[in-house]
């Protein structure tokens, strides 16, 4: 597959390829409404939305809520349609073309994202660039693999949120995820904090927009576009160039 480019104003959303939840028999995939909110608040500020997913070709959707408006125009755009049906893998993915990347989670995030070196590639260049990256609930897995220009890890000293221990209790998953975010981002150096289970929470530190859970999804997607049009990415950013 040849490598995306643009030349015009993009941001990038990022998906997870994985099906299966662990050694239960059940199904999972990218969390939708992760995906739609980037992709509507993206599409309102005049930005093409594009989206790639870790293995290429059709992802696996989970989390679906037909009741909510802005999933509902999410599956119902042809364009994002035709972009879920064929995605491109992340190592097909430029980095230069994009002024942010929105990490979607989802428990399938916590199986090919923390060691997906393409993904940590693309996310580090993104930010090196002078880009905003945002990652929500389990979405900042992805955050895991991504280093800086000298080799520590892009979280390290940065305060940030995620699926939290406590909803992971709650949810009866502890035991079934392969890892757990505030141990693996503590891990990394990472500043990690978190509010009340299923509560709205982000944070926001050097460019990188964390979202604790689904519910935080709206709110980071809003704050990672207005970060876009302060840096001046939309009228101003050059693909490979920019500052931090």
């Amino acid at each position: 597959m040849d490598t995306i480019r643009s030349s015009g104003p993009r941001v990038l959303v990022v998906v997870s390829s994985w099906t299966r939840l662990g050694d239960t028999g059940r199904s999972t995939g990218f969390w939708l409404p992760e995906a739609a909110y980037p992709w509507w608040e993206a599409s309102a500020a005049g930005y093409r939305v594009d989206i790639a997913s870790i293995a290429g070709g059709r992802p696996q959707a989970d989390g679906v809520d037909h009741s909510d408006p802005v999933q509902r125009l999410f599956l119902g755009s042809p364009d994002v349609r035709d972009a879920l049906a064929r995605t491109p893998a992340v190592d097909d993915v430029d980095p230069a073309a994009y002024q942010a990347v929105f990490l979607a989670g989802g428990y399938a995030a916590m199986w090919d994202m923390p060691r997906n070196a393409a993904l940590g590639a693309l996310v580090a260049a993104v930010w090196s660039a002078g880009g905003v990256v945002n990652a929500v609930c389990h979405g900042p897995a992805g955050l895991l693999p991504a280093r800086r220009d000298d080799g520590a890890p892009l979280v390290q000293g940065l305060r940030v949120t995620g699926f939290s221990r406590d909803e992971e209790h709650k949810a009866s998953m502890v035991d079934v995820v392969p890892l757990l975010l505030p141990d693996a981002l503590t891990a990394l150096g990472a500043r990690y904090e978190s509010g009340r289970s299923y509560a709205p929470r982000v944070v926001v530190d050097s460019r990188v927009v964390t979202g604790q859970n689904p519910a935080s999804a709206p709110e980071a997607a809003r704050i990672t576009m207005r970060l876009v049009a302060d840096a001046g990415h939309k009228n101003s950013y050059a693909p490979g160039g920019g500052g931090h």
